[in-house]
C-alpha cells in the first residue's frame, strides 16, 4: 500500500535525483503501518535495551533505571517498563524511539518488504512518539535516505541541504553544520509524507501536544560499500595476494593497477554484489514451525 501510494508522488523521480519532496495528504489510513496502542504495547513486551527501546530529550539519552524497576526470572535479571514513570518522563519533554518496528510488527514488517522491492535498497523501520514540542534529536544528518510519514499530530520539520556532496561519516567537512540562512521549514499532518536523501540535516519538533511518526530508512549501496566488498574478494585472486614492488615508479604503480583490474573484472561483479547486499539484510521470511507444515495428527 504505501509503494502504490508513494507512486501516485513525484517520489520516483526525486528518490533518482536524490533531492527532497513533500507529498501532502498521501496516507489515507497513516495508522494503518502503526497505531498508538500499537506503540504501548511494544514498549511494554520488550526488553528496555538501547537497540530496541530508547527515551530521548534534546538527543541524549536518558538512563534506564529513571524509568525501569530490575526483574529476574531464572537468575537473569532485566529492566521492565514502570509505566508511572515513564509517562512522566515523557509528558516532561521526552521522545520515545522503538527502533526496527518492522522487526517485530507485522503491517510495517510487510510495508517495508513491499519498499524494499520497489526501490531495490534496504529498509527499516522506526517509530517516533512524543509528547511536547522539544526535539528528540538536535540538528543532525543520517547516513541513509529518510521516508517519514506522520501518523498522529503534527510536527515542525527543518531541514537544511548536505554540507558536501554524498556525504558519509568521516568525510572532510560532513558534519560542519549549515548556516542559518540554509534552513527550510515544514510542517506536516497526519497523512503527509517526507522524503530526506542521505546527508540532508534535519530535526523534528512536535508543534501541538502529541505526536507519533515513523521514519523508512532507505540505505542504497555506494562505490564506497562496493570497495569494501572487493578488498574481501581480492583474496580469491592471486596477482591481489602477491606482495607489490619496492617503491614507487611507474613499473610499480603497474603491477598495482593490474592486480586490481584483475579483481574488479570478473564476471557478473555487481550481481554478486548486489546478491552479498541481498544476504546481509533483515530476513523477513515467515518461520514456519516444524509442525505447522505437518497435517493435523489423529487424536
Amino acid at each position: 500500500m504505501l509503494v502504490a501510494e508513494l507512486d501516485r508522488s513525484s517520489f520516483r523521480a526525486d528518490f533518482s535525483a536524490s533531492q527532497p519532496g513533500i507529498y501532502r495528504a498521501l496516507l489515507g489510513d497513516p495508522a494503518s503501518f502503526l497505531r498508538e496502542d500499537d506503540v504501548a504495547d511494544l514498549v511494554r513486551h520488550h526488553l528496555l535495551e538501547a537497540a530496541r527501546v530508547r527515551v530521548l530529550r534534546a538527543g541524549a539519552s536518558i538512563p534506564v533505571n529513571s524509568y525501569s524497576a530490575t526483574r529476574t526470572h531464572g537468575g537473569y535479571s532485566y529492566p521492565a517498563p514502570r509505566p508511572d514513570l515513564l509517562s512522566t518522563i515523557l509528558a516532561g519533554g521526552a521522545t520515545v524511539v522503538i527502533n526496527g518496528v518492522d522487526e517485530v510488527h507485522q503491517p510495517c514488517a510487510g510495508a517495508a518488504r513491499d519498499l524494499e522491492a520497489a526501490v531495490d535498497c534496504r529498509v527499516r523501520v522506526n517509530a517516533y512518539a512524543s509528547f511536547s514540542g522539544l526535539p528528540g534529536f538536535e540538528l543532525h544528518w543520517d547516513d541513509h535516505d529518510v521516508l517519514v510519514t506522520q501518523v498522529r499530530g503534527t510536527k515542525q520539520w527543518t531541514y537544511a541541504p548536505p554540507s558536501v556532496p554524498h556525504p558519509l561519516p568521516g568525510a572532510p567537512g560532513a558534519h560542519d553544520e549549515p548556516a542559518p540562512d540554509a534552513l527550510r521549514s515544514t510542517e506536516l499532518v497526519p497523512g503527509d509524507v517526507l522524503y530526506l536523501p542521505r546527508g540532508w540535516w534535519h530535526r523534528a519538533s512536535a508543534t501541538a501536544g502529541s505526536s507519533l511518526h515513523l521514519t523508512w530508512s532507505l540505505s542504497r549501496p555506494t562505490a564506497v560499500d562496493l570497495i569494501a566488498w572487493l578488498a574481501t574478494e581480492a583474496v580469491h585472486h592471486p596477482s591481489a595476494r602477491a606482495d607489490l614492488p619496492v617503491g614507487v615508479d611507474a613499473d610499480a604503480v603497474a603491477v598495482a593497477k593490474a592486480a586490481i583490474a584483475a579483481v574488479v573484472d570478473t564476471p557478473d561483479l555487481l550481481g554478486r554484489f548486489r546478491r552479498y547486499l541481498a544476504g546481509q539484510g533483515w530476513d523477513r521470511s515467515t518461520a514456519v514451525l516444524p509442525w505447522t507444515s505437518e497435517p493435523n495428527a489423529d487424536t
